[in-house]
């Protein structure tokens, strides 16, 4: 659409006036997988391939990127990451002021995210199209703060995870103590990237596999648990699944098919929400244990 001279001083003259609209890491918790999470996705496989080839690894799967280690790829992880779409839309809409401020209107307006998500798809795709234009100043380190920030929020986010697990294999083996071998899946691992494989481990000439998750609530009911407040929710093709509370407690299931994902609505500042949970038969239980928040030498208390 071609603007007016009036039209584009008069844009020019109102984003001079606004504050720019900044989102919480939590706020895109509950982006929707097909409609806006793969898109997304797509677009950064497809930057980080044409930015970073050259630092890909031999085995295809990691680009090691400068700030990386040997482990792990940060700016692999960062795909399918919702913490780090806030900073992202944040920064973007810093940039549009910043350059409205200046006489230069790339964008009429900033990014804006319903609290009802009703816009959300389209503004995923705004998004999208921001991140292509501007992907040196977003993926490339330049000292523009973006990049760092990125970094800081996936290693954030990787210790995390790995605590997680660490809680999760003491866990397991105060209950079945034959277990050995423990690994670690996650930060670019095929196999946790194509089957959701976070930990495994061998019984007897088996090995096992686990989806490790946090969530808010486990909750009990006659003939099923119920397992709410799940981000990224959706079925693993793996053995067990675990999950960690918002109150610090542990919990396993074994997996099968008959393991459901239901969706019910709740009430959020006068509007309605739809939110899925874990639905999982109480003959799928395993175990449960409640974590003490204190650490000795760096080791987890059980």
């Amino acid at each position: 659409m071609s603007l007016s001279q009036d039209e584009h001083t008069d844009i020019i003259n109102k984003l001079q006036k606004e504050i720019p609209k900044e989102y919480i890491r939590e706020y895109f918790r509950y982006v929707d997988k097909t409609t806006m999470v793969n898109p997304y996705n797509k677009v950064l496989v497809n930057l980080l391939n044409k930015m970073y080839s050259e630092y890909r690894r031999d085995d295809g799967m990691l680009i090691n990127i400068p700030h990386d280690d040997n482990e792990y790829s940060m700016m692999n992880y960062l795909i399918g990451n919702f913490s780090c779409i806030h900073i992202i839309v944040n920064f973007l809409n810093k940039k549009i002021l910043h350059e409205a401020s200046n006489g230069n209107l790339i964008a009429t307006r900033q990014l804006d995210f319903k609290e009802d998500m009703s816009n959300w798809v389209d503004e995923f795709q705004n998004l999208n199209n921001f991140i292509e234009k501007y992907q040196n100043e977003i993926l490339k380190p330049n000292g523009n703060g973006v990049f760092e920030a990125l970094v800081k929020q996936l290693e954030r986010t990787n210790k995390i995870g790995k605590l997680s697990e660490k809680e999760m294999t003491k866990f397991i083996k105060m209950f079945i103590p034959l277990a050995k071998n423990f690994v670690f899946g996650g930060d670019g691992d095929k196999n946790d990237m194509f089957k959701g494989i976070d930990l495994q481990f061998d019984l007897g000439n088996k090995t096992f596999t686990l989806q490790q998750k946090t969530c808010y609530s486990v909750n009990s009911g006659k003939y099923c648990y119920f397992v709410s407040g799940v981000g990224g929710i959706k079925p693993y093709d793996v053995d067990y699944l675990g999950f960690k509370t918002s109150d610090n407690e542990l919990f396993m299931f074994k997996n099968n098919d008959d393991v459901k994902i239901n969706e019910y609505e709740i009430k959020y500042e006068n509007k309605i929400k739809i939110m899925k949970k874990y639905v999982i038969p109480n003959k799928y239980f395993v175990a449960s244990k409640k974590i003490k928040e204190k650490k000795k030498y760096g080791e987890i208390i059980l």
